[in-house]
């Protein structure tokens, strides 16, 4: 590893540190930056495995073998999972890979330079086209309808069609009329109750095979606040069960009333539902009120959310002690990266006893190494708490 001899000034690549004027540069990939050869050695096990080291063809094929979706944001440009508009499409798109490297032994590098080549698409199609019809699975078929994920020449459904569908397949589901037009559904929509227009929105994602994303409004009331990637499909599988076994109404009436965990659980979910960490927490209280953490949660993983927009976490979690974008933004990788740790490192209501305790940087520091910045993490991380006893 040589130290960088140029005058650009980064940002080190340590997700603990993240200090500007980094100027020692990683002479394996030559994009990451250190501001000093302890950062570089502390970062190097995850970043010779995640970037360093490796394709995002050799990245995508440690996900197969894992059985799980790639996160990485150049290995899902790159493969096409952020062109596939639902998370059933993204699935689909993935076990089309699954059958090309683990069943087809298409290796990682062949991969990679199929790509580089320009020849992914015919590539796929060659080595599928072998197989017999009968044992060539579901994905293949799927991805001859969907080919605009790989083969940029090919559009793709509009966002306005696709939102479109969305909203006549859950206005049909619910009992709608069958001949109202999309600005008919839009304009009855408007007139709904919040709450109300929330449920069909979730009815909407759920029946495209989705769940929702961070950014929507959606995201912390149904509970989906509380799981990771993964798990999120899982809320979202059981949510869509779930509607198939209720009305609208008793749906509603049960979420305006913070009693979707008692609907879950009559209608046979109650073993799935115990399996989300504090989804009973959250759903409590839903659609009226929540904790302060979960919004702190949206924010940090939505980039479209400042800390303004939620005055709470403004004040909760340290952003109104910030002097610049520069340290906003740190403070939020710092909760990022505290978010990530884990359940056996971190639980987000034990971030929130924490901060209406006073002691945010103490417990943070517990799962995020932050001993370069000890002195400024204090600072950002004080809040007004504990309250004082009236």
């Amino acid at each position: 590893m040589d130290s960088d001899s140029e005058s650009e000034v980064r940002t080190c690549h340590l997700p603990s540190c993240r200090k500007p004027g980094s100027k020692r540069r990683c002479s394996g990939c030559h994009e990451a930056f250190y501001c000093d050869a302890q950062c570089q050695k502390a970062d190097w096990p995850a970043h010779k495995v995640n970037d360093c080291l490796a394709t995002t063809a050799h990245r995508l094929a440690r996900a197969v073998y894992k059985d799980l979706l790639p996160l990485d944001q150049p290995t899902l440009n790159d493969y096409g999972f952020t062109k596939a508009l639902t998370t059933d499409d993204k699935q689909k798109l993935f076990g089309l890979y699954v059958g090309l490297i683990m069943y087809n032994r298409v290796k990682p590098q062949t991969l990679h330079e199929w790509r580089l080549n320009g020849t992914l698409v015919r590539n796929i199609k060659d080595v599928y086209e072998a197989i017999p019809e009968q044992h060539r699975g579901g994905y293949y078929p799927w991805f001859l309808q969907n080919q605009y994920v790989l083969d940029s020449s090919l559009k793709p459904p509009s966002a306005e069609d696709y939102v479109n569908s969305m909203i006549l397949r859950a206005w049909k589901f619910i009992g709608g009329s069958e001949t109202d037009t999309v600005d008919q559904i839009t304009t009855k929509l408007k007139t709904w109750p919040r709450n109300r227009a929330r449920c069909h929105w979730l009815y909407a994602t759920l029946l495209s095979q989705a769940h929702p994303a961070p950014e929507e409004d959606v995201w912390i009331p149904f509970g989906f606040c509380v799981c990771d990637e993964f798990s999120e499909m899982a809320l979202g599988v059981l949510y869509e069960e779930l509607i198939r076994r209720c009305t609208f109404e008793e749906f509603y009436t049960a979420f305006e009333n913070s009693k979707l965990a008692d609907l879950m659980d009559a209608n046979g979910f109650k073993r799935r539902r115990l399996s989300f960490p504090d989804l009973e927490s959250v759903l409590s209280t839903s659609p009226h009120m929540n904790l302060s953490v979960w919004d702190l949660k949206q924010l940090v993983y939505s980039e479209e959310r400042g800390p303004g927009r939620v005055p709470s976490v403004f004040v909760d979690y340290g952003f109104g002690n910030c002097k610049d974008e520069g340290e906003r933004g740190d403070l939020k990788r710092v909760y990022k990266e505290y978010f990530e740790a884990g359940r056996a490192r971190a639980e987000p209501l034990k971030l929130h006893e924490a901060c209406i305790a006073g002691k945010l940087f103490e417990h943070v520091s517990g799962v995020v190494r932050l001993k370069k910045d000890v002195k400024k993490y204090t600072r950002l991380m004080k809040n007004v708490y504990p309250l004082p006893d009236i």
